[in-house]
């Protein structure tokens, strides 16, 4: 988000139109600039397993990649314009391993 108050503002109304923020690109940064701040934020895949008890067995294979320590997986919420998603990111590295068509939210 940008800090000028009147930018904010100005994203803010263009919004009520259909034009939100990621159509401004000259905010976007390189992921790598803020993957510190994705591990940090990137929860438990056990809690993404009750939330969501039918993906177990697509999450099976992950869970075999974390139990063999190859990986510390988490996920998070990803808001698209029609429908939510779920990275999971592996939490030592940053790297977003899959993206799921599956709603973190329920």
């Amino acid at each position: 988000m940008p800090s000028d108050r009147e930018e904010r503002e100005r994203i803010l109304f263009a919004a009520v139109g259909d034009y939100d923020l990621p159509n401004f690109l000259q905010y976007y940064v390189p992921y790598a600039d803020r993957s510190a701040e994705v591990i940090a934020r990137a929860k438990p895949l056990e809690e993404l397993k009750k939330k969501r008890g039918e993906a177990e067995s697509e999450l099976a294979p992950l869970e075999q990649a974390v139990a063999e320590g190859a990986r510390d997986l988490g996920f998070l919420p990803v808001r698209a314009r029609k429908k939510d998603l779920t990275a999971i990111i592996d939490r030592k590295t940053g790297e977003v391993v899959k993206i799921w068509s599956i709603d973190p939210w329920v």
